[in-house]
């Protein structure tokens, strides 16, 4: 969470974009971080900062308008 804004760091899927590490040279692909976006803060976001959740919408270009969200597990390692 940042100002009101919500990001997603790990991200997983088939769909999930994909980004380089400068540390590897362009070799290895790992995952991007998602900027999400709530509508009217419909999905309380604030309350899932620092757990696993799963979210679906539609996602344009590394942003993410989530129309569900479900929690996975307590909390993140």
């Amino acid at each position: 969470r940042d100002d009101g804004m919500f990001q997603l760091k790990d991200t997983d899927g088939s769909h999930a974009p994909k980004s380089r590490s400068w540390k590897s040279g362009f070799i290895k692909k790992g995952a991007a971080k998602v900027d999400v976006f709530d509508a009217g803060n419909r999905l309380k976001l604030g309350t899932h900062v620092g757990y696993r959740v799963s979210i679906s919408g539609t996602l344009t270009d590394r942003e993410l308008r989530a129309r569900s969200l479900r929690a996975t597990s307590e909390t993140c390692e």
